[in-house]
């Protein structure tokens, strides 16, 4: 089993935005704190990776539709921003007096590799 673990560009919110973007897990959020964080701004990144939460009953195409359209808009109005050299990402996530650090890379995997599971489709 070979497994590539590279460095990338990710796309990161500008410091003057982040507080609209970034927003905690949406699984854990109620009914209540997920239509405030649906009312703060158009710039959460809520509308990328969950557009549905805009639009229930939305297809998966217009989902997907929706999804690129929004990158595309803050990109163009400079909300989020490409990094300029490949890096590696460390995160730390918060919950019940316990901290959680973790890795973001880019993978490349077989897609017969029984060993890792996906955990979401991507597409680029």
């Amino acid at each position: 089993m070979t497994v590539s673990i590279r460095p990338f560009k990710a796309f990161r919110p500008d410091k003057k935005w982040v507080e609209e973007v970034v927003l905690p897990t949406f699984d854990n959020l109620t009914e209540r704190q997920l239509d405030k964080i649906l009312k703060k701004s158009k710039y959460n990144f809520l509308n990328v990776v969950s557009p549905e939460a805009f639009y229930p009953g939305i297809s998966i195409k217009n989902s997907r539709k929706h999804a690129s359209q929004h990158l595309k808009e803050m990109i163009d109005n400079k909300v989020i921003f490409q990094d300029r050299s490949d890096c590696f990402y460390i995160y730390c996530l918060h919950k019940y007096r316990k901290k959680q650090f973790g890795i973001v890379a880019s993978v490349d995997i077989k897609s017969n590799n029984k060993n890792i599971l996906k955990h979401e489709d991507i597409y680029i």
